[in-house]
């Protein structure tokens, strides 16, 4: 009876406590020096006991039962988005194909981008880094998005350090150990709210994981990223985000703005061109009908 009315509370709970931004969440000062970012997103395995249904769903690439969990955070290792309910074998992708997240990003609710790993597929929002580092500027734009996106993974690590469960293994089946795990996600999001001191927060080597079967790159997406390394890594002064001159903040914060334009742009003609074409089917459709 005790658990039930925890597990309401907590339910309640979620919605004010992780919530989607609605806009970029530092404008002033962003992460080492990369433009637009909402936040980072990846997957994390946490590991259950063996399922008595879809046994073999649930081994993961580590090779033991496990629920692929999604998190995007921000600065503050705040978990803005948390799906907790895919299998261990389930790729990082396709969760995010199908999350709640990317049909914001998609429908452009959210101004602004995402920094992920080269696990997922390029998109106008979703940034991922060069595979092939041929010059300075794509390597400047590595590192500053290794450095930004390793964000998410000390969040997991703090996440993990104070509620080691999910660091050991959940003893539990897929249905709980999904409801634990966004109830754990919940519950540091409150402390971070009522100001609880994060201490020893895990040092990660900044690095980029590539992928082992390459995904496919968006045309708009390469396109985005394209822009942004031209504009902010191209030269030795942009791209440190630190101890910029006010004349040189001024003018980033207005590449900002173009770069927003030129991802809504892009993602408003790809919505017309859906439209568009889905018009032409209907209607194709119909006169064969008739």
């Amino acid at each position: 009876m005790a658990g039930s009315f925890v597990r309401r509370r907590l339910q309640r709970c979620r919605r004010k406590a992780i919530r989607v931004p609605r806009r970029i969440l530092d404008r002033s000062n962003p992460l080492e020096g990369f433009p637009s970012v909402v936040g980072c997103v990846d997957g994390t395995m946490v590991k259950i006991i063996a399922p008595q249904v879809n046994e073999a769903d649930y081994i993961c690439r580590k090779g033991y039962y496990a629920i692929n969990v999604q998190m995007m955070c921000d600065a503050r290792f705040k978990i803005r988005d948390v799906v907790a309910k895919w299998p261990g074998s389930v790729h990082d992708s396709r969760i995010f194909r199908e999350s709640h997240l990317c049909r914001v990003m998609e429908e452009g609710q959210l101004q602004g981008v995402l920094l992920g790993d080269s696990g997922y597929g390029l998109k106008p929002y979703l940034l991922t880094p060069y595979l092939a580092t041929e010059t300075s500027a794509t390597q400047k734009f590595n590192a500053a998005h290794s450095r930004t996106r390793v964000t998410i993974e000390q969040a997991f690590g703090v996440l993990k350090k104070r509620f080691n469960a999910l660091h050991s293994g959940l003893r539990t089946g897929p249905e709980r150990a999904c409801r634990v795990i966004t109830a754990c996600a919940v519950l540091h999001n409150i402390g971070l709210d009522r100001g609880d001191i994060l201490r020893d927060v895990p040092e990660i080597t900044a690095i980029n994981e590539v992928c082992e079967v390459p995904l496919p790159e968006d045309v708009q997406g390469r396109t985005v990223r394209d822009h942004i390394k031209d504009t902010y890594f191209s030269t030795s002064i942009v791209g440190s985000g630190y101890n910029l001159s006010p004349q040189t903040k001024t003018s980033a914060s207005n590449k900002t703005m173009k770069i927003q334009v030129v991802s809504q742009k892009l993602l408003a003609r790809k919505r017309s061109f859906t439209a568009q074409w889905s018009y032409v089917q209907y209607k194709s459709k119909f006169a064969v009908i008739h």
